[in-house]
């Protein structure tokens, strides 16, 4: 009853209207039972029909006219949670990606890398950089803005003024080094561990807490002041004028010459060399008092010589003065060892 001229084509597969032909979508053509007119929408995938199972291919298999949820790529990665994408909302997790120090699995194979576990829970990794991920102590939080963490060798990351810089540049931090020294004035490079108390010059020079004279240590420096008599320059050591002579070394600690006290500004000076020469060439240095009453600068190419005075207590101080003026002091350390090598702070 179905099937005469004219009649409406039913989706059976039949030639309802007696033309010869069977309708296209009546045709099953990938043979998965289903065709196009029963709802098949792609009837040329054999695993796509209604009520097909989603497959994770990216296609509607089961044609309800949606993705399966896990065919989705959310991230964007090209992987799919069906595709083993352990974490769909994260681009850089997927199988295979590479790990980064981030501590998550990203090529999803179900493990961390060793170095991208906080094994100490300070919040830094191995792979961050953490020196050692099995003490929280040691960490690159750098807590006190001091531009050092404690990974860095920060000896206290809550007190800023305690890193490693040496800001005077006299070789030491305010961290004690290995030996467990360290500066007790980082603004001042006349203070440091290494250095030589001075007598007078208000500043705790070897970093043991005393300044001065109230330091036993100070004892080994002099008091040397320049002084105008006249025209004249007078050196005293510790108040007592030195009135016997100035002794001048080159830096080899070579005895060179010297200035008979007090110095005459009519009269003395010394021609030094370095290469012997004691005449007036250019490769001779003409030391000499520059008194002109109005002056008062001594120079004594304090780059080149160190002085040794001596006064009348044969109390010495080696030093090297430059442009020192009268009315200043200056500071010589005593050569206990008689070397001429002693250095002026």
């Amino acid at each position: 009853a179905d099937i005469y001229p004219g009649a409406d084509e039913l989706c059976d597969g039949i030639d309802n209207d007696c033309d010869g032909t069977i309708p296209g979508d009546e045709l099953d053509e990938d043979e998965d039972g289903f065709a196009t007119c029963e709802d098949d929408c792609n009837d040329n995938n054999d695993m796509i029909y209604p009520g097909a199972p989603e497959d994770c291919d990216g296609f509607d298999n089961d044609c309800d006219g949606l993705l399966g949820d896990d065919e989705i790529d959310d991230d964007g990665d090209g992987y799919s949670e069906c595709e083993d994408d352990c974490d769909d909302g994260d681009p850089d997790t997927y199988d295979g990606a590479p790990e980064i120090c981030d501590g998550v699995d990203n090529d999803c194979d179900g493990s961390l890398p060793v170095d991208e576990a906080d094994v100490d829970g300070d919040g830094d990794r191995e792979c961050d950089g953490d020196c050692d991920d099995n003490d929280a102590d040691l960490n690159l939080a750098d807590a006190d803005a001091d531009g050092y963490s404690t990974c860095d060798l920060d000896c206290d990351d809550n007190d800023a003024d305690l890193n490693l810089d040496d800001a005077d540049g006299d070789g030491f931090t305010t961290c004690p080094d290995f030996d467990g020294f360290s500066d007790c004035d980082d603004t001042a490079a006349v203070s440091h561990p290494d250095a030589l108390e001075a007598y007078d010059d208000g500043e705790d020079n070897d970093c043991d807490g005393l300044v001065d004279d109230a330091d036993p240590d100070a004892e080994a420096y002099v008091n040397v002041t320049c002084s105008l008599v006249g025209n004249d320059l007078e050196v005293t050591i510790n108040g007592i004028v030195s009135t016997t002579w100035i002794d001048a070394y080159n830096d080899q600690g070579n005895y060179i010459g010297s200035l008979n006290m007090p110095i005459d500004d009519a009269s003395d000076s010394l021609e030094i060399a370095t290469n012997g020469c004691w005449d007036h060439v250019d490769s001779c240095y003409n030391v000499a008092y520059a008194g002109d009453g109005v002056d008062h600068v001594f120079t004594f190419n304090a780059d080149t010589f160190t002085w040794k005075v001596r006064n009348e207590l044969d109390e010495i101080a080696y030093g090297k003065l430059l442009n020192v003026d009268v009315e200043g002091d200056c500071y010589l350390h005593i050569d206990d060892g008689g070397d001429g090598f002693a250095i002026s702070p």
